[in-house]
C-alpha cells in the first residue's frame, strides 16, 4: 500500500531547511527545487522515488516524519525557538530589509520562505533551526556590526532617501572599517580593507590613493607579476560590488559637498584649507580619489577639470561651465597674470582674488607651465625660474651702465620707469631677479651675469646719452644734455623722455647723473651753482 506525504495546514509555507529532517534528505529535496514542506503534500511514496536520488529510505523518512507532526498537531509556532538569535536589534535597524544586505541568495531565499523580509522580523525566530552554523554566523556578524553604527551614521552610509532606510550590501569588516575612518585617507583604505595585499594594492593605486597620478593597468601588472588583464579583472570586479552595493562614502561625500558651498568650483588647495582643521584633509593628496569615487557611483557627482585644475560639483557644472561663465572668469585671470608677469615679472595676489572665485595661487598656476612652482614674496607670487620682463629689461640696462648697484638704488630707478606702475616692494624685485639666470644678486648688491655689450640691452638714444653724461664727467645740466643729444642727431623732445630712464639719477634740479654712480660734492655744487647762475642771467 503507498504511504502519501500529509503535511499539516499550519506548518506549509516552513522552509525545507528548518525542518527536523536529516541533512542529506533535506539537501536531496533541495535539489530537487522544493524549498517548502507544502510542496511535498500528497506525495505518494512512489512520487518521491522518482525524484532525483532519492532512494526507498529518505522516502520512508519524509512520510513518517510528516506522519509525526501531524500526531503532534505542529503548528508554525512548532519551529520557534524560546531564545531569539537576533535579539536587542535597535529601533532603526528593524525595517532594513534583509535583500539589502551582503548576505548570499540561498539565506535570502530562506529567510524570505520563512516570512523574513526585514531585520525586525527576525527577532521572534530561532534562527538556528533555518541557517547553517556559517550563514548563522554571517548574518550575526552583520548585525553586530550594524548595532555600533550610530544612526545618523548609518544613513550617511547609504544612498537611502532621507527618513527612508538602507544599509550597504557590505561584508561586516568593510562595514566596521568604513563606518570607523576619521579621515578621508583612512575611509579611501577602509574600501579595500577585506581584500589581500596585492589585490588591496592594485585597487588603491587605481583610485589613485596619495598619488597624483593614477598608474596604467601595464604598470601596475608589471609592478606585481600579473597579466593585464588579471589586473583589470581584480579592479573593476571590487569596484563594480561596491558600486552596486549601495554604498555611499560619508567622509568624500562631505569633501564633495564643500565644493558646492565653495560656490560649485574650488581648487585643490581651499579644500584642504577649508576641512584640514576638522582633520578630514591632512594634505593635498588626500582629494586625489574623489573623481574616481565618484565615477564608482561612491559619492555625489563631482569631477576634476585638467585644464583649468579645480573639481567641479553638481552645481558648479551648471552654474559655472554650462553657462560659460567659468570661460570668462579664466580668461580674465589668465589676462590679468598674463600682464603682471610681462610687466614686473611676478604676480600680484590680492588683485586676483578679487577677480577670481579661486586662490591666487591656483589663479597663477592656470597660464603657467605644469610643474613651475612659485614662492610668496609681500603679496606677490614669483615664479621659479623668472623669465624677462618689462621690469627685468629695465634692470638689466641700469646694470648695463653701471654694476654692480646696490638694490636700493635699483629699486629707486625701477620707480622711475614708465609703464612698471605698480612697481613692487624692493623684496619683490630682488627675489625676480635671484631667480632670474641673467643676475646675480648677493649682499645687497645686484649684477648681470656676465658681461652683454651695451648695445644689446641700450637703444642707440640710450647709448648717446650715456656718452654725453659720461663726457661731463658723470653729472650734467639739463640745458647741456639737449644741446650733447642735438649733436647725435636727437630732438629735444626725445631728450626730455629719456630723462624719466632709470639709468638716471636727477641730483638736483635740472641737474642729472648716470644711477649708482658716485658724484664729487664739488662736482655737484659745482654744477648747482652753474644752474643758478643762469637763472640769474
Amino acid at each position: 500500500m503507498l504511504e502519501v506525504v500529509n503535511v499539516p495546514a499550519g506548518i506549509r509555507h516552513t522552509p525545507i531547511i528548518a525542518t527536523d529532517l536529516s541533512a542529506r534528505t533535506r539537501n536531496l529535496l533541495f535539489r530537487n527545487r522544493l524549498r517548502t514542506v507544502g510542496e511535498l503534500d500528497g506525495l505518494s511514496t512512489a512520487d518521491l522515488l522518482w525524484l532525483d536520488q532519492i532512494g526507498p529510505r529518505a522516502a520512508t523518512e519524509i512520510v513518517d516524519y510528516f506522519r509525526h507532526l501531524a500526531t503532534i498537531g505542529a503548528t508554525r509556532e512548532t519551529f520557534q525557538g524560546d531564545t531569539p538569535t537576533i535579539a536587542g536589534l535597535p529601533p532603526h535597524l528593524a525595517p532594513v530589509p534583509i535583500s539589502s544586505l551582503a548576505l548570499n541568495r540561498v539565506t535570502v531565499a530562506v529567510l524570505d520562505q520563512w516570512g523574513c523580509q526585514t531585520l525586525g522580523d527576525l527577532r521572534d525566530w530561532d534562527l538556528a533551526r533555518v541557517l547553517s552554523p556559517a550563514q548563522l554566523a554571517k548574518l550575526g556578524g552583520l548585525v553586530d556590526v550594524l548595532r555600533t553604527i550610530p544612526m545618523d551614521k548609518l544613513a550617511e552610509m547609504s544612498w537611502a532617501e532621507p527618513g527612508g532606510v538602507g544599509v550597504p550590501a557590505l561584508g561586516a569588516e568593510l562595514l566596521r572599517s568604513i563606518a570607523s575612518a576619521k579621515t578621508l585617507d583612512e575611509e579611501v583604505a577602509a574600501l579595500c580593507a577585506n581584500l589581500g595585499d596585492r589585490n588591496r594594492e592594485l585597487v588603491l593605486a587605481r583610485l589613485r590613493y596619495r598619488s597624483e597620478r593614477r598608474p596604467t593597468l601595464d604598470e601596475l601588472a608589471e609592478a606585481v607579476g600579473v597579466s593585464r588583464e588579471r589586473v583589470r579583472q581584480i579592479v573593476t570586479e571590487h569596484l563594480r560590488r561596491l558600486a552596486t552595493s549601495g554604498l555611499r562614502l560619508p567622509i568624500a561625500s562631505r569633501v564633495v559637498r564643500e565644493i558646492d558651498l565653495a560656490g560649485g568650483i574650488a581648487s585643490t588647495a581651499v579644500l584642504v584649507e577649508r576641512l584640514s582643521a576638522e582633520g578630514i584633509l591632512p594634505d593635498r593628496l588626500s582629494v586625489s580619489p574623489l573623481a574616481e569615487l565618484s565615477d564608482a557611483g561612491l559619492v555625489p557627482q563631482t569631477g576634476w577639470d585638467p585644464e583649468i585644475r579645480v573639481w567641479v560639483g553638481v552645481e558648479g557644472h551648471s552654474a559655472w561651465i554650462e553657462t560659460g561663465r567659468l570661460g570668462d572668469v579664466v580668461g580674465r585671470l589668465k589676462g590679468k597674470v598674463r600682464d603682471d608677469l610681462r610687466r614686473v615679472g611676478a604676480v600680484n595676489e590680492p588683485a586676483l582674488e578679487e577677480l577670481s572665485p579661486f586662490d591666487a595661487g591656483h589663479a597663477a598656476t592656470l597660464v603657467t607651465p605644469r610643474g613651475k612652482s612659485y614662492s610668496r614674496v609681500l603679496g606677490y607670487l614669483v615664479p621659479k625660474p623668472s623669465s624677462d620682463s618689462s621690469m627685468v629689461r629695465q634692470a638689466r640696462k641700469m646694470l648695463a651702465v653701471t654694476t654692480p648697484l646696490p638694490m636700493v638704488e635699483l629699486h629707486s630707478g625701477l620707480l622711475r620707469s614708465p609703464g612698471l606702475d605698480p612697481v613692487p616692494p624692493r623684496d619683490v624685485v630682488e627675489s625676480v631677479l635671484k631667480q632670474h639666470p641673467g643676475f646675480e644678486v648677493a649682499g645687497g648688491l645686484a649684477r648681470l651675469s656676465g658681461k652683454p655689450p651695451r648695445s644689446e640691452v641700450l637703444s642707440k638714444s640710450e647709448r648717446a646719452l650715456v656718452e654725453v653724461i659720461e663726457e661731463h664727467q658723470g653729472i650734467i645740466l639739463l640745458r647741456e644734455m639737449v644741446d650733447g643729444m642735438k649733436m647725435r642727431g636727437f630732438s629735444q623732445a626725445m631728450t626730455a623722455t629719456l630723462t624719466r630712464s632709470p639709468i638716471l639719477s636727477r641730483v638736483s634740479t635740472a641737474v642729472y647723473a648716470l644711477r649708482g654712480r658716485r658724484v664729487p660734492d664739488h662736482l655737484l655744487s659745482a654744477r648747482r651753482n652753474e644752474w643758478l647762475d643762469s637763472r640769474s642771467t
